[in-house]
């Protein structure tokens, strides 16, 4: 009786969460006349005006009661349309509403409930709000970032007190460097190919890995950590499949510009700018260092002649994210048959 009402008190709790998860996917990212200098088309709003306000209708703009604010089955008794003007709301909402319980059934069914589950409800509201943010705007909210992996340090810190076990945080803190680290050569190599903002997701994450598996033995973690990072590859090919499949590709205009000395050939020079702080969306442009006179001599009109190169944008935060709550779920299989 008691598992039957701690369920149904986390899922209703869950609920609740998933629709204030819903608010800040909505309102924390804005979007921006022109991009930053990393190339980033968001930019982040205050945290009072993200929790400020009431729910409205996306539509009409109407306020939307607290009756009808109730999370999956308000959607459910409305129809997936506004009361008001009659909109249609998509599913986006009530599929991120059961999102936050349903993952909290399902690590509470792998890890139990314990000590070892607590961080683990902090990290899923927050892993499904900045992989859908990053899946949307190609931008890992360093805002929410930050603060979460702070968060994320006490609960560890409180779990390993409510454990006994030290290496519940020295896992912790070895998943993050290990990680982090990791991305950061990566990025650092190849900082066209992955965005700095993953590196950051990668400290709040790492946190976590290591937590979990930290009693296995250090060699455990760095283990897990490397499996995280394989996943995550998988997942990152699945994702830009179904996004590649949807047609979810990104013009990247070309210009060229004809040579002063040879106005019958081509050149152009490339630059790449990047979205999410370095790296996931790639476009071409040319550099015109040809004088105005000679541009007009040239024939040379000022808007870009633009070919239709297309690149596919694929965030791999959210592929990350994933596999993170792979690992998590596997965590105590890999320490009773691979821990020390």
């Amino acid at each position: 009786m008691e598992s039957v009402m701690l369920l149904v008190m986390a899922t209703l709790f869950g609920l609740a969460i998933g629709s204030f998860s819903c608010v800040v996917i909505d309102r924390l990212p804005v979007p921006v006349d022109e991009p930053n200098e990393f190339g980033e088309r968001f930019t982040m709003r205050p945290w009072a005006e993200v929790a400020g306000g009431r729910s409205r209708c996306s539509a009409c703009g109407t306020d939307v009661p607290a009756h009808l604010n109730v999370p999956v089955f308000a959607w459910l008794f409305l129809r997936g349309r506004c009361k008001t003007c009659g909109a249609s709301i998509g599913a986006f909402h009530p599929m991120v509403e059961a999102s936050i319980p349903l993952l909290w059934r399902g690590l509470a069914w792998a890890l139990g409930w314990g000590w070892t589950l607590v961080p683990m409800l902090w990290f899923v509201p927050v892993a499904v709000i900045v992989g859908v943010i990053d899946l949307r705007t190609l931008m890992v909210p360093t805002k929410l970032v930050w603060p979460a992996a702070g968060i994320s340090v006490v609960l560890i810190a409180a779990s390993a007190a409510g454990l006994g076990e030290t290496a519940v945080v020295v896992g912790a803190l070895l998943g993050a460097a290990v990680l982090s680290g990791a991305l950061f050569v990566i990025w650092f190599i190849k900082p066209g190919g992955l965005g700095f903002g993953d590196v950051r997701l990668a400290v709040l994450i790492g946190l976590h890995i290591g937590a979990l598996v930290g009693t296995g033995g250090m060699i455990l973690v760095v283990f897990s950590v490397v499996l995280t990072m394989g996943v995550a590859a998988f997942m990152g090919l699945l994702l830009g499949g179904v996004l590649w499949a949807q047609g979810n590709r990104r013009a990247a205009p070309i210009v060229v510009v004809p040579s002063p000395d040879d106005r019958s050939s081509d050149t152009s020079d490339t630059s790449d700018t990047r979205a999410d702080n370095a790296g996931k969306e790639r476009s071409v442009a040319a550099s015109t260092a040809a004088e105005p006179e000679m541009a007009a001599a040239a024939g040379i009109t000022d808007e870009p002649e633009a070919t239709g190169i297309t690149s596919l944008a694929v965030p791999f935060g959210p592929a990350l994210l994933a596999a993170a709550l792979v690992i998590a779920a596997m965590s105590p299989q890999l320490i009773e048959r691979l821990g020390l």
